[in-house]
C-alpha cells in the first residue's frame, strides 16, 4: 500500500478539523457554490476528497461524483462514509495521485469537477493539471477550487503578535509537510490567484473569486479561538461580510470557479470523444 503524508491525519481528520465550528461554516460556504454549480444527474471529478465530505453532500442530492485521493487511509474513511450512495451508483472511491496523473483513460466525461480545502497546494505547477482536466470535462463544464494563497493576514498577524515568525512567513517560503516522522514528506506550495490562473487558463476561464476564511485563522489556530465563543460569532459574522474579490489573496484559502472553454482543439476533441 502507498502512503502519503495523509495517511496519519486520516483517522481523526473529522474530528480535528471538519467538525470544529469555524471549519463548517467554512465548508457550508463552499457547499452552497457547489449546489449551485451541480445539478442532479450530473457527474462529478472530486480531486483529493479526503475522507469524503464533499462527496457526500453531492452525492445526497443525486450528484454522481467520483471521488479520488492519493492517500489509501483516507479513502478507506470515504469509501465507508459514501457506501450507502457507492451501493446505489452515486458514488466511486478510486486512487488518484495528482503528481503521478495516469495518461491512460481516466472516467468522464464529466460535467464537473472540484478540489477543496488545499488539494491544489500539493504540487508546485498547475498547467499539468489543467489540461489534464481539461481532457476530461465537457466543454462548458464548471470546476470549483478552495487553495491557500501564499499570503493569509490572520496568520500573519497571530503568530507575528506571538513572536512565531518562522511560522508567520512559511507560506512565503513554502512550506514541509510531514505529521508524523513514519509518513513522506510533501512540499506544500502556495499560488496567488493571479499565477494559478495563468497556468489554467489555456483551458479554463474565471467566474468568480471570493477569499474563503478572510476573518478567520488557518486551523493550527482554531481550537485558540473556539475557545472564545463571543470573538468567534463576530469573526464568523465577519467573514462572511467581506467577499470582495480582490481579499481573495490575502485569505486563509480563496474559493475560484471556473468554466471549461467552449471550444476544443482537436486533441481534446479526440479525448472527450474516446471517454465517452
Amino acid at each position: 500500500m502507498h502512503k502519503t503524508a495523509f495517511d496519519a491525519l486520516a483517522a481523526d481528520y473529522d474530528a480535528d478539523f471538519t467538525d470544529s465550528a469555524i471549519a463548517r461554516h467554512l465548508r457550508a460556504r463552499v457547499w452552497r457554490r457547489l449546489e449551485a454549480l451541480f445539478k442532479p444527474g450530473q457527474r462529478v471529478l472530486e480531486l483529493g476528497c479526503g475522507t469524503g465530505e464533499d462527496a457526500a453532500f453531492l452525492a445526497g442530492r443525486s450528484v454522481f461524483v467520483h471521488a479520488t485521493d492519493a492517500s489509501p487511509t483516507m479513502r478507506h474513511v470515504a469509501a465507508h462514509k459514501l457506501a450507502r450512495f457507492i451501493d446505489v451508483g452515486l458514488a466511486q472511491v478510486e486512487a488518484l495521485d495528482l503528481r503521478a496523473l495516469p495518461q491512460a483513460s481516466f472516467g468522464g466525461p464529466y460535467d464537473g469537477a472540484l478540489a477543496n480545502f488545499g488539494v491544489l497546494n500539493s504540487l508546485d505547477s498547475w498547467a499539468e493539471i489543467g489540461a489534464w482536466l481539461a481532457a476530461r470535462l465537457r466543454p462548458g463544464a464548471c470546476v470549483g477550487l478552495g487553495v491557500m494563497p501564499p499570503y493569509c493576514l490572520f496568520e500573519l498577524a497571530w503568530h507575528g503578535a506571538h513572536g512565531e515568525w518562522d511560522v508567520a512567513l512559511r507560506r512565503l517560503r513554502g512550506a514541509r509537510f510531514q505529521p508524523s516522522p513514519n509518513s513522506p514528506p510533501l512540499t506544500i506550495s502556495y499560488p496567488t490567484p493571479r499565477r494559478l490562473l495563468r497556468a489554467l487558463r489555456p483551458h479554463f476561464r474565471r467566474v468568480r473569486l471570493r477569499p474563503l476564511g478572510l476573518a478567520l485563522p488557518p486551523s493550527d489556530v482554531y481550537g485558540a479561538l473556539e475557545r472564545r465563543p463571543r470573538l468567534l460569532r463576530a469573526l464568523l459574522r465577519l467573514d462572511d461580510a467581506l467577499q470582495a474579490p480582490f481579499l481573495s489573496a490575502l485569505s486563509d484559502h480563496y474559493w475560484l470557479e471556473l468554466v471549461r472553454h467552449d471550444k476544443l482543439n482537436r486533441q481534446e476533441a479526440a479525448r472527450v470523444l474516446e471517454l465517452g
